[in-house]
């Protein structure tokens, strides 16, 4: 997780997460491009809907070299879905990140 939130969504082909953070931020995390077309194949999910999570802990995993095999994308865009509620300063974008990189700083529109 990349944060301290709710499970909010959990799509049935495991391919994508949402959660809400305490300030109410909503984010999508969608794993691999066209990966939905596997319909679940290759994930393995840890957390359930409306559970709480922390910051690092395990929501999904991807069979990696499975989906190399399949010529699949792994690019993982992490979408805030409702931005326009929040100034958002994007500190990493089109790169790797790790756990320990801080990727986004945001302030609520009042």
């Amino acid at each position: 997780a990349p944060c301290d939130a709710t499970v909010s969504m959990i799509a049935s082909t495991h391919h994508a997460i949402g959660l809400i953070n305490e300030d109410g931020v909503e984010i999508l995390i969608h794993i691999g491009l066209d990966t939905v077309n596997y319909q679940g194949k290759g994930f393995k999910v840890y957390v359930e809907k409306n559970e709480r999570v922390k910051k690092g802990e395990l929501l999904i995993t991807f069979d990696k070299d499975f989906f190399e095999s399949e010529n699949v994308s792994l690019i993982t865009p992490m979408i805030i879905t409702n931005y326009r509620q929040f100034r958002l300063d994007y500190l990493k974008q089109d790169e790797n990140v790790t756990e320990a990189d801080v990727v986004l700083r945001y302030e609520k529109i009042s």
